[in-house]
């Protein structure tokens, strides 16, 4: 579109209305390429997006990995160690403070069971007293964002292997 009123020059007014209808069409179409390129970038962005927030999970997973194995050392860890350890678990706390203003939250399981979407059992038990499907362990912590799940979580369940008693 070369942006010129073009038709304001035509004296037949017919002439100026095909042109101003022409012009409108193609206006149309540009506006209909824009919106599905603006689409794309969406689509595209959005998929980029998750990719940095699950490599930040990452990053918090080894975090906790690391102060775990701190945490089994107890007291053989000396005060300059322990100032470390603070000044990364506060690192920890700023990135976690970042996914939630994402709109990152970790999976809840509000009555202790799996929820297949949201969760991967990895192993199972059997402990008398407790239905089937109760969480027992999380393994690996699973977030949702924007009511999508992010990574689910990873978990050991009770699966009781029930037999007849007559049998």
């Amino acid at each position: 579109m070369s942006g010129e009123l073009t038709y304001w020059n035509l004296e037949d007014e017919d002439q100026r209305l095909l042109v101003i209808e022409k012009d409108f069409r193609n206006l149309l179409k540009e506006c209909g390429r824009l919106n599905s390129l603006l689409e794309e970038k969406e689509v595209e962005n959005r998929s980029r997006t998750k990719g940095l927030l699950r490599d930040m999970l990452e990053v918090l997973d080894a975090f906790a990995r690391v102060f775990k194995n701190i945490e089994e050392k107890g007291k053989d860890i000396d005060q300059q160690t322990k100032r470390w350890v603070n000044s990364f678990k506060a690192i920890q706390r700023k990135m976690e403070g970042i996914l939630r203003d994402a709109g990152v939250s970790p999976i809840e399981a509000p009555e202790g069971r799996v929820i297949p979407s949201c969760h991967a059992i990895e192993e199972t038990r059997e402990v008398e007293g407790l239905e089937d499907d109760i969480i027992l362990e999380e393994l690996k912590k699973g977030y949702i964002w924007h009511d999508e799940v992010l990574r689910t979580s990873s978990v050991i369940t009770v699966k009781n292997n029930r037999r007849d008693k007559d049998g």
